[in-house]
C-alpha cells in the first residue's frame, strides 16, 4: 500500500467498515475483461478471518462466471465525501474502505441456510428468519473466504 498513513491493520475497524456498509462490488474476470456487480452481503469474522456471504438466482452471467473462477476481488466502502480544493488536483475526498480476494465457494444444504442467515444480519436484526425450500432450490448461495485482504482511509 503506497500511503500506509491510511492503512486500516485493527480487524475492529474493519468490522465497524463493513457492518456500516450496504453494498459489496464482487470484480469477477470474463475472459480478458473485469465484470463488476454490485450485491447485497453478510459477513462473519472468526479469528480475524473474514467470510463473506452472498446469493442470486442460480443461473446467468454473474453466477456462471463464479463458478469458473479461482479468485474475486470484494469491495466495500463508506463514509465517500469530496474535499473540495483551490485547484482542480487539489481535490481529495474522504472515505474508508476494504478490498479483499478470495475464491467462491458454492454452498449446499444447512451451510446455505447459514449463510443467509448470516447475510440478513447485515441488513436486519431479525432473526427468525424462514426459507422455504422451492426459494432455496431456486437460488445460489455462496461465500468467499478472503485469503486477503487491506483496507484504507481518510478521514
Amino acid at each position: 500500500m503506497r500511503r500506509k498513513d491510511r492503512e486500516i491493520n485493527d480487524i475492529n475497524k474493519i468490522q465497524e467498515i463493513l457492518d456500516r456498509c450496504e453494498v459489496c462490488r464482487i470484480g469477477i474476470l470474463d475472459g480478458d475483461r473485469p465484470y463488476v456487480v454490485p450485491m447485497s452481503f453478510g459477513y462473519c469474522c472468526e479469528g480475524g478471518v473474514l467470510e463473506f456471504f452472498f446469493h442470486g438466482a442460480a443461473a446467468g452471467k454473474k453466477v456462471g462466471l463464479l463458478r469458473e473462477v479461482d479468485s474475486v476481488c470484494l469491495e466495500f466502502d463508506i463514509g465517500y465525501e469530496v474535499i473540495s480544493g483551490e485547484q482542480a488536483c487539489s481535490y481529495s475526498t474522504y472515505y474508508q474502505s476494504v478490498i479483499a480476494y478470495g475464491k467462491p465457494v458454492f454452498l449446499e444444504g444447512e451451510d446455505k441456510v447459514k449463510g443467509l442467515d448470516i447475510l440478513m444480519s447485515q441488513y436486519s436484526d431479525r432473526t427468525d428468519f424462514t426459507y422455504p425450500d422451492k426459494m432455496l432450490q431456486s437460488m445460489a448461495v455462496y461465500k468467499v473466504v478472503a485469503d486477503e485482504f487491506t483496507a484504507k482511509g481518510h478521514m
